[in-house]
C-alpha cells in the first residue's frame, strides 16, 4: 500500500496538471471530458514507459514544454499553436521578448507531473513500475477512448467538440491538414499568364491632385499591431 503513494501522487499531479492547462486555454464545452481523455493518453503513454523511467521523464519534459507553448502562444494569439507555426519558427527571435513576458507565477503547475517524477525516480524507481494486468487496462483504455471519439466526431456534437479541444488529438487532425495542403499545393500546375495590353490610363485632375508632390512622404504598412500600442507616442 505504501508504495501505491507514490504511484497515486503522479496521477494527481497529471490530474490537476491538465486541469490548469485546460483552463488557461479557455476550453469551456465537454471541459471534463476533454480533461479525462488528455489524462488517459497523457498519464498511459508517461505509465506504459516507466520501465524505463528516464525515457519516461524526458517524454513528459518534452510534452510539458510543448504545453507551456501552447499556453504563451494562446496568451498571445489566443489560439492554439499548429504544426503550420513550424514554418515561422525563424521568426521566433523577433517576439522572444514579448513571450518571456507572457509567463505567469502559476505555470510552475505545469511541472507538477516532472517533480513528482523526478522524486520518485531518485527515491525508488521501481515505485513507476505497472503490474502486468494494469498495463493491459492502460493499453486498452488508450486504444478503445481514441478511435471512440473518432467516430462519435461524425455523428454528434459531443464527439466533434473532445476532438477539437483535446491536447494529442486536436495536434493529429492539424498535422493532417497542414500535411494535406502541402502535397495540394505541390500538385498545382503553374500555368504563365498571357500578356495583358497596358492601357495607359488617364489622371483626372482632382482637388488634392499633386498636393505631396516634392514632399519626402513615407507611408508605414503595420502587420498583426496589438491593441496594446494603441494611444502611445515615440
Amino acid at each position: 500500500m505504501k508504495e501505491k503513494i507514490p504511484f497515486g501522487l503522479l496521477l494527481i499531479a497529471i490530474f490537476i496538471k491538465l486541469s490548469w492547462f485546460y483552463n488557461v486555454t479557455a476550453v469551456r464545452n465537454n471541459f471534463l471530458p476533454v480533461v479525462i481523455t488528455t489524462f488517459v493518453l497523457y498519464g498511459g503513454l508517461i505509465l506504459l514507459l516507466s520501465k524505463r523511467p528516464w525515457l519516461s521523464l524526458t517524454v513528459a519534459s518534452v510534452l510539458t514544454f510543448i504545453f507551456e507553448s501552447e499556453v504563451l502562444y494562446f496568451r498571445y494569439f489566443n489560439k492554439l499553436l499548429s504544426f503550420y507555426n513550424l514554418t515561422q519558427v525563424r521568426f521566433v527571435n523577433s517576439v522572444s521578448g514579448v513571450m518571456f513576458n507572457l509567463i505567469r507565477p502559476m505555470d510552475v503547475i505545469l511541472l507538477l507531473d516532472l517533480v513528482v517524477l523526478v522524486l520518485i525516480l531518485y527515491k525508488k524507481k521501481d515505485y513507476l513500475h505497472l503490474q502486468t494486468k494494469f498495463k493491459f487496462i492502460t493499453i486498452a483504455m488508450m486504444l478503445v477512448l481514441i478511435p471512440s471519439l473518432t467516430l462519435a466526431s461524425f455523428g454528434n456534437e459531443f464527439g466533434r467538440s473532445v476532438i477539437n479541444q483535446e491536447f494529442f488529438m486536436y495536434h493529429t487532425r492539424d498535422g493532417i491538414e497542414v500535411y494535406q495542403s502541402e502535397v495540394q499545393q505541390e500538385d498545382v500546375v503553374y500555368i504563365e499568364p498571357e500578356p495583358v495590353e497596358v492601357v495607359e490610363e488617364t489622371v483626372v485632375v482632382k482637388e488634392y491632385t499633386g498636393l505631396f508632390k516634392g514632399k519626402n512622404l513615407i507611408t508605414i504598412q503595420v502587420e498583426s499591431l496589438q491593441d496594446m500600442m494603441l494611444l502611445k507616442y515615440y
